[in-house]
């Protein structure tokens, strides 16, 4: 490990409805001054003027979520410039919704079939940013998306900083972005949690200003000397656990990451000099947080909410605290919360007004998110966290479910041939699993098709490991899909112009993952992969190595899972629009989970994610067996190039038997890996996921 778990924050970029880059964005913060602006009934944080005006000749996409990524990207690369390999520099974005452009192709394919071929590139609406990212700036190294709602910028610093302390790259290019839309501001109108004027965090107006932004930060390995802005010292991730859209009213969530990102900073709670609220203006999710966040902060600390003036961002809203945070840092001085008039009960006791020079050697941020999601970051002047002690890491159970895999998936699996049905004459798995049988407590009327394959599979999972829950039991997920059926539903009622609160707090694709955490009682780390290939297998590498290094948790579920896409079956579902060809996959529904623990009888002996699979799969092909996960021709030639002078046995793809889906065909091969080696079949394997896009993973394990 390296010897300290801070790592240096060398470039900073924003746009916002304040700003048009750090500077200007800055400076309004320092001056008060709101972006918010009269928008039908309500009032907005829209980014003005022309964004294919602020890129370089044809480097605007006509996607504004990808231009004002790109926007903020550059400004922070460009200004930090570090002198490394393009293939050690890693992109992590968060996202709510990602390409409001593809999604828009995406909600279109739903209510059309047979879909137009050039629709299918909307399977990629989530980790288009990272993806674009990368390809404009040469970045060669793994491409993540996180996808916790508005809590997701946080959670990307958390996991770009994972990815530097694990060794998988030297620079991690992190942040988030969002857009403003029509169908979002429905939602939040059905809600009921849209303000009648200017957002008042901790004030007495009630209710949430819709914003857009992008905000990015760029952070390094190892000291950059002079070149450090501020350190990155700790972060932490939680779930309430509570409610699909309200907080837990006692801030539990709160408290419990900001103690624990203190914790992994080896910052006393008398050494922050600011917190950076993630306050929207609603009364039930600012109250609760400062309730949770003073029971862990002096009650003198200095608080503010930006959001006050950018309007609510969502995934952009954390990344932009992130370098509010860093600018308060270098100047000594913290910004107001802009238009605060009277405080309402329950709000912190120094809300800053008016800027003022302050003391700073740490400031914490809090990002808050739909199911219970939480994230926080302690940023400091100078490294502070302390080395960090690894701990051996285990699959302790497993879970998989799938059309045709019961009663034993594994002997299915290792049969090797097609279980599933033949619709139209193509080939489909649809797995619709009985998920009040799996997992006690859930309620199938209130379960969406992605919540009762996930629910199920990590009852499966549970069953086998023995119970897990509370404050250090958390729950990782990888996910490629917005929900199928909650996203049908929520357009239905959208068109018949009575949207549904329902449908529209499940639209998030961590709405599931929360769902379940919350009926399992999994209070600990709690983050989501929107990946899209592989993410299942990514999010059980994040899991393993944050149950290693840290010691918030002692227990992780890792889990993917993927709804049916009706508009698919005629396509290949590896190839955004590629016509079915000889050897392409058929796309099936599924989970598999499994869950991770300090004991069990397999040991995670090694994980590497890197650009490329070849990179990935470096020094551990030494196995008794591999676990492929592609899901037709082109993943097959990506494992058969990486893996070509491996003379080891290659187990058939899950997606071969049950059918393919992006996030869960990995897991359910790290599953059925895991199984073989439980029951005496392996002594060691190595399981593999790999996109051209996005990057590659490899995990070992070993007979413990």
């Amino acid at each position: 490990m390296r010897s300290s778990a801070s790592v240096a924050i060398t470039g900073l970029g924003a746009i916002c409805a304040a700003g048009n880059d750090v500077a200007t964005t800055w400076q309004a913060a320092l001056a008060g001054r709101s972006g918010l602006r009269p928008s039908g009934t309500t009032w907005t944080g829209a980014v003005g003027g022309s964004l294919e005006a602020r890129l370089p000749a044809g480097a605007a996409t006509g996607d504004r979520l990808l231009d004002l990524a790109l926007i903020a990207a550059r400004e922070a690369f460009g200004g930090a410039r570090p002198a490394v390999r393009p293939e050690r520099i890693a992109v992590v974005v968060g996202t709510t919704t990602g390409s409001t452009v593809a999604d828009d192709l995406l909600w279109e394919d739903e209510l059309a079939f047979p879909v137009e071929a050039g629709g299918l590139r909307a399977a990629s609406h989530l980790r288009r940013a990272a993806v674009a990212i990368g390809e404009h700036l040469g970045l060669r190294g793994p491409r993540l998306t996180c996808s916790t709602a508005c809590s997701s910028g946080t959670t990307a610093l958390a996991v770009g900083r994972e990815l530097l302390l694990s060794g998988d790259a030297d620079v991690v290019l992190v942040g988030g972005v969002d857009v403003l839309s029509e169908r979002g501001e429905a939602g939040f109108a059905a809600l009921r949690l849209l303000a009648d004027g200017p957002c008042e965090p901790f004030g007495l107006r009630e209710g949430i200003s819709l914003g857009e932004g992008a905000a990015f930060l760029v952070l390094e390995a190892t000291d950059p000397g002079e070149r450090a802005l501020a350190w990155l010292s700790g972060t932490s991730l939680s779930a309430d656990a509570f409610h699909p859209t309200a907080p837990d009213p006692t801030g539990g969530g709160t408290r419990r990451a900001i103690a624990a990102a203190l914790a992994d900073a080896a910052v006393g709670p008398e050494e922050v000099g600011w917190y950076v609220a993630h306050a929207t203006g609603t009364a039930a999710s600012d109250v609760a947080e400062w309730r949770g966040a003073g029971r862990v902060l002096p009650a003198s600390v200095p608080v503010s909410a930006p959001k006050a003036m950018t309007g609510h961002p969502f995934a952009a809203g954390g990344s932009l605290q992130a370098v509010l945070a860093v600018m308060a840092l270098r100047e000594g001085r913290v910004p107001p919360t802009a238009g605060l008039g009277t405080a309402r009960d329950g709000a912190p006791d120094d809300l800053v007004r008016e800027a003022r020079p302050v003391p700073l050697a740490a400031v914490v941020t809090h990002g808050a998110a739909f199911g219970g999601h939480n994230a926080t970051a302690a940023i400091t002047s100078r490294p502070s966290a302390p080395v960090r002690d690894r701990r051996e890491v285990f699959v302790r159970g497993v879970g998989l479910v799938a059309e045709g895999a019961d009663p034993d998936p594994w002997t299915v699996l290792a049969a090797g041939e097609r279980v599933v049905h033949l619709e139209d004459g193509h080939p489909v798995g649809r797995c619709v699993p009985r998920v009040e049988r799996e997992l006690r407590g859930i309620d199938p009327r209130d379960a969406d098709h992605g919540v009762a394959l996930l629910g199920a599979a990590v009852g499966r999972a549970l069953a086998r490991s023995g119970p897990v829950r509370g404050d250090l039991a958390g729950l990782f997920a990888g996910v490629s899909w917005r929900p199928v059926d909650s996203g049908h539903a929520f357009l239905l009622s959208h068109r018949a112009g009575a949207v549904s609160p329902t449908a529209f707090g499940r639209l998030v694709v961590s709405a599931a993952p929360g769902q379940v955490a919350r009926v399992v009682g999994l209070r600990g780390p709690s983050a989501t992969l929107a990946v899209g290939t592989g993410a299942g297998l990514f999010a059980v590498g994040l899991a393993a190595r944050w149950l290693a290094a840290r010691r918030d948790a002692d227990a992780i579920v890792a889990t993917g899972h993927d709804e049916l896409q009706v508009g698919r079956l005629v396509l290949d579902p590896e190839q955004d629009a590629a016509l079915r060809t000889e050897g392409s996959a058929f796309h099936g529904a599924g989970a598999a989970a499994a869950v991770l623990a300090l004991d069990g009888p397999v040991r995670v002996a090694g994980i590497r994610t890197a650009g490329t699979l070849a990179e990935a799969v470096t020094g551990m092909m030494d196995v008794d067996a591999i676990f492929g996960s592609a899901g037709g021709p082109v993943g097959r030639a990506l494992e058969d190039e990486a893996l070509a002078g491996a003379r080891r046995e290659r187990r058939c793809s899950p997606a071969d038997v049950f059918g393919y889906g992006e996030a869960w065909t990995s897991a359910a091969a790290l599953a059925w890996a895991a199984h073989a080696l439980e029951h005496g079949e392996l002594r060691s394997a190595l399981v593999v996921a790999a996109d051209r896009r996005t990057g590659a993973v490899a995990v070992r394990l070993e007979v413990a």
